[in-house]
């Protein structure tokens, strides 16, 4: 017998009301009891894995919304605020990032290009009127001390932060709210704003 290996029976009495295994393949394995996962936790390391900035708070408003979606509303769509569907949300919020990343980077080097073009056309008249280039004036570097933060003062989010957990919401709104209608649609809608309130537009 290896000690390093063991198998596992699951039985879901759920969708297999009345099921029983029978005695002598009970006699080979014990009871282990399941511990309920910490969902927190868990959407704690899935976001921060896929680099959204201030995990603990992003993964504290999944968690809370999905409590309070559960408790409010029908049991038939619990399903859309499981562990599974959280993670596809959360996967899809970050391909959004990633678009709107690659959007602003494309920018800055058209910007950059453009800058570029500007300034040969500058020094090119410039030459050709015969102005003499000067040396640029030395720049003073001034050394701003770091204000140090009071004990127990909260730290707030940055901007960064807020951007990338008001793209979380979208993405919320954009893969569960078709799945609702009528009062339904509209608690998820008021949580929804509940949960993640005072974050800007991400478009």
């Amino acid at each position: 017998v290896d000690p390093y290996v063991a198998t596992f029976i699951t039985v879901n009495k759920d969708t297999s009301p009345g099921f029983q295994l029978p005695q002598e393949i009970r006699a080979l394995y014990r009871n282990v009891s399941l511990v309920l996962p910490d969902l927190g936790l868990i959407l704690r390391g899935k976001v921060a894995g896929m680099g959204f900035k201030s995990p603990k708070v992003l993964a504290d408003r999944l968690k809370l919304m999905s409590d309070l979606c559960r408790d409010q509303l029908p049991k038939e769509h619990h399903h859309h605020f499981s562990l599974s569907a959280l993670t596809g949300v959360i996967s899809h919020a970050y391909k959004k990032k990633k678009v709107m990343k690659e959007e602003k980077q494309a920018a800055l080097e058209t910007m950059s290009q453009v800058s570029r073009s500007n300034s040969v056309i500058s020094l090119a008249i410039g030459s050709q009127a015969g102005f003499s280039q000067t040396s640029p004036s030395p720049s003073i570097n001034v050394k701003i001390g770091e204000r140090t933060r009071k004990a127990g003062t909260p730290n707030m989010l940055t901007t960064a932060a807020k951007m990338e957990h008001a793209m979380v919401s979208e993405a919320l709104q954009e893969c569960i709210a078709p799945r609702l209608k009528g009062e339904d649609l509209v608690t998820f809608t008021g949580i929804l704003k509940d949960t993640f309130a005072g974050l800007p537009d991400s478009e």
